[in-house]
């Protein structure tokens, strides 16, 4: 059985769910370590997106941007689900990788724009930096 389908056979057996469930809220300590090591980001059968109920034929695995901690979404909000999740991440890490000052060279280096950096330098997608002259490079339409 695959990590996913192993994921939705849990998320919609609700015996299954109900005991794992339990345990985890009880803060059983091997239930937890059951569920990080899997990347289970939780139990709730709502869509990630819309937070509407998500029938089994319709759940499709999302896993984080940041982790890849495995979440359902409804088939048609999934895509929308990463476009957000992936732009609220970028303004978090503030890394000039999402930055609109940032041309890049080549690969992950470049240069800033702004001049808040001198030469060229390397980035790194998924990585914090926190830069206060961050401005990401899109927004959100």
């Amino acid at each position: 059985m695959t990590p996913n389908a192993e994921y939705l056979a849990v998320l919609y057996d609700d015996e299954a769910r109900d005991k794992l469930q339990a345990k985890w809220d009880a803060g059983d300590k091997e239930t937890k370590a059951y569920m990080i090591d899997r990347k289970w980001g939780g139990l709730s059968r709502n869509c990630l997106g819309c937070k509407k109920p998500v029938s089994q034929a319709d759940a499709v695995v999302y896993g984080s941007y940041w982790g890849g901690y495995k979440n359902i979404c409804h088939r048609d909000c999934i895509a929308e689900v990463s476009r957000l999740e992936s732009f609220e991440c970028q303004l978090i890490d503030s890394n000039c990788n999402d930055c609109k000052h940032f041309n890049r060279v080549a690969g992950n280096v470049g240069t800033c724009a702004d001049g808040k950096r001198d030469g060229e330098f390397r980035v790194y997608p998924a990585n914090w930096q926190g830069m206060d002259c961050f401005i990401h490079r899109r927004g959100i339409k």
